[in-house]
Formats: structure tokens, C-alpha cells, sequence
């Protein structure tokens, strides 16, 4: 496996567990904040924070260069992207 290949496996991670994380944390924190303070508002900024994270993953993922053929590694219809959609180098 390519040492370029690491920042994209990263990407990958981060994006996945933003995505399965948002709403389990969110009630999480909603639920904790209600019975804290009288206020969902605690449930909103962290599923907000962890939405853009998600968001922001994404695309760097979508937009990240392959590390052999220096082109866009996926293609934004790819959920979990294993290979380039260019060269087919796996990652």
C-alpha cells in the first residue's frame, strides 16, 4: 500500500464515524443539556458541528488527488471509496 494512501483511509474514518455519530450524540447531548440547563439548544450545536464535520470530510475525500495517477481519487457517488476511479489503485 502507498504511504499517499493514509491521509485518504483518514478521510474515510472521519467521515463515517461523523456520519454515524451525529445522531446518537446529538440526543445524547440534548437529553444531558435538557436536564442540565431547560434547553435543547446544547443537542443542536453538536449535531450542527458534527454535520459540518461530516460535510467537510466528504468533500475533502471527494476532492483528495490520487496518489499514482495525481487525478480525483472518487467520485462524489462513491459512499466508501476502496479504489480510484481513474487508475484503480487501492487505498
Amino acid at each position: 500500500m502507498a504511504n499517499g494512501c493514509k491521509p485518504i483511509r483518514i478521510l474515510r474514518v472521519i467521515t463515517i464515524s461523523a456520519l454515524l455519530l451525529c445522531a446518537p450524540l446529538a440526543y445524547f447531548v440534548a437529553v444531558i443539556g435538557f436536564h442540565l440547563s431547560g434547553s435543547f439548544v446544547p443537542g443542536f450545536v453538536v449535531g450542527g458541528l458534527l454535520m459540518l464535520t461530516y460535510l467537510a470530510s466528504f468533500v475533502a475525500l471527494a476532492v483528495w488527488p490520487c496518489p499514482q495517477c495525481h487525478r480525483r481519487f472518487v467520485r462524489f457517488n462513491a459512499f466508501w471509496p476502496r479504489n480510484c476511479s481513474h487508475c484503480g489503485q487501492a487505498c
